[in-house]
C-alpha cells in the first residue's frame, strides 16, 4: 500500500498539478518582411525577440509600430497616412512552451481608425501571418489587434495528472481483489 501511495505522489508531483501548460511567443525569435510593391520596410532584417514592448517599426522613420505579445500582434499608426501597397509579413512564429504548437486561426479582435482594414486582410500558415494593409488609411494614434490561436499538440499537465489518477485507482482495485 506504501509502495502505492509513493507512485500516486510521484505521478501527481511530475504531472505538474501546479499549472497548465500556456504556449507564449514570448522569447520567440520572429522575422518581418514586406511584400506588397510599397517602399515601406521592417526596421530590422533580422529575427528579433518577441518580448514586452514593440519589436518591429515598419515604413520610413517609424510608421507602423508592430508590438507581438504572448498570442496576439497588435499595429499602432504612428502618422496620419494611407498605405497603396504594404502587407507585413510575420515570420518564424513558434510557439514557446508548446514546441509543435500552430496558429490555427486568427481573428481582427478590435480596429481603431484603421479604415479598409478588415478580416479578409488577414491570412496565416502554420508559423506566419500577413496583415495586407493596401487600400488602407488611418489617422495618426490608430490601433488594430490581432489575435491569434494555436493547436493544442501538447498533453495538459493536468490531463497527465488525471492519467495517473486513474491508473493508481486501477492498481488499488487490483490490489484488493488479489
Amino acid at each position: 500500500m506504501k509502495k502505492t501511495i509513493k507512485a500516486l505522489l510521484a505521478t501527481l508531483a511530475l504531472s505538474g498539478f501546479a499549472g497548465a501548460a500556456q504556449a507564449t511567443l514570448i522569447g520567440d525569435e520572429v522575422g518581418c518582411n514586406i511584400t506588397g510593391g510599397g517602399s515601406f520596410s521592417c526596421n530590422t532584417a533580422t529575427n528579433t525577440v518577441v518580448d514586452p514592448g514593440v519589436e518591429f517599426f515598419v515604413g520610413g522613420g517609424q510608421f507602423i509600430s508592430v508590438d507581438i505579445s504572448a498570442a496576439s500582434v497588435a499595429l499602432n499608426f504612428l502618422n496620419t497616412g494611407s498605405l497603396g501597397g504594404t502587407i507585413i509579413n510575420l515570420t518564424d512564429l513558434d510557439w514557446v512552451g508548446m514546441p509543435l504548437g500552430e496558429i490555427t486561426g486568427i481573428e481582427l479582435t478590435s480596429n481603431s481608425g484603421v479604415n479598409g482594414l478588415t478580416a479578409g486582410d488577414l491570412s496565416f500558415g502554420a508559423h506566419n501571418i500577413s496583415i495586407n494593409l493596401i487600400g488602407t488609411n488611418f489617422s495618426q494614434g490608430a490601433t488594430a489587434l490581432i489575435s491569434l490561436a494555436t493547436s493544442q499538440h501538447v498533453p495538459e499537465p493536468a490531463t497527465l495528472g488525471l492519467l495517473g489518477l486513474g491508473l493508481a485507482g486501477l492498481g488499488l482495485a487490483r490490489r484488493k481483489k488479489a
